[in-house]
């Protein structure tokens, strides 16, 4: 006959594994194998080139008036239309752009655009036109999805009117900077489209007036330059940007620690930046 089985006492020096776990491998026994870890992370940097296009509300003043004369409004030269414009930025630090813009907008004429001229009957038409370029910062709340967006920005605008009449083109073209102000939202519609449905506003002054005459109607000095009488203007821009985005890829190593119970490992992947 046989006595109760004797389990001998672990080696001096060493612990038992805790109740309810498996004890380690054996020696000589190979680890076990290295896993992928099932780990995402939003890139922090990223390159965005898009468009933006909208309706353009001009307000305020054109120029201050002088000699006891009033103000020329913006309502008197142009009236509200439409913009068009590329922009180009570069996202860091996640939440965080800097760009580049151009944009170019188009208007009707407003109800004190003189085309009185040339004998009765001349065939007169007006074309009235503005270009930015602006550098810009902007904040997104949530790159990941749906967020707020703001943006802050310095740009120089020229808005000109150009009447034709009879072979002559005579045009006169306003200069000045701007303060950009903007806020949206910022829409995450796909693993490469953003959409941003904004408002902004450029807040500035003209302070030059460039005129210039061309063709076979012109008499005397066909350019002059002068400075103005200088009055705040506000162009308006509801605005829908749609821009492709682009990020760097690089390989990163990520250590954790295996379940209680199995060989240390080291799990690693490569994912987007």
């Amino acid at each position: 006959m046989y006595g109760p089985a004797v389990v001998p006492p672990p080696p001096a020096g060493t612990n038992p594994p805790p109740a309810g776990t498996n004890p380690p491998p054996p020696a000589g026994q190979p680890e076990q194998p290295q896993e992928w870890a099932p780990q995402k992370k939003t890139s922090s940097m990223g390159l965005l080139l898009g468009l933006r296009a909208g309706v353009m509300f001009p307000t305020g003043n054109l120029e201050k008036g002088i000699n006891g004369n009033a103000d020329t409004s913006m309502s008197d030269v142009v009236t509200t239309g439409g913009a068009l414009g590329f922009e180009g930025n570069l996202r860091f630090a996640k939440h965080f752009l800097v760009g580049l813009g151009f944009e170019h907008g188009f208007y009707g004429k407003g109800d004190k655009i003189d085309t009185n001229v040339g004998p009765a009957g001349t065939n007169v038409s007006t074309t009235i036109a503005s270009n930015l370029v602006d550098v810009h910062v902007g904040y997104i709340s949530n790159p990941d999805g749906l967020g707020f967006y703001a943006e802050l920005g310095l740009g120089y605008r020229w808005l000109s009117g150009t009447t034709s009449f009879n072979g002559t083109d005579e045009t006169t073209t306003f200069k000045g900077g701007e303060l950009g102000l903007g806020a949206g939202m910022f829409i995450k519609a796909g693993s490469a489209i953003r959409i941003i449905p904004k408002v902004n506003f450029g807040i500035g002054q003209f302070s030059t007036q460039d005129n210039s005459c061309s063709g076979t109607g012109c008499t005397g000095t066909t350019t002059a330059s002068l400075s103005l009488e200088q009055s705040f203007h506000t162009f308006i821009f509801w605005a829908w940007a749609a821009s492709t985005t682009s990020t760097s890829g690089r390989t990163e190593r990520f250590f954790s620690q295996a379940p209680q119970g199995r060989a240390t490992n080291y799990k690693w992947m490569t994912m987007a930046r």
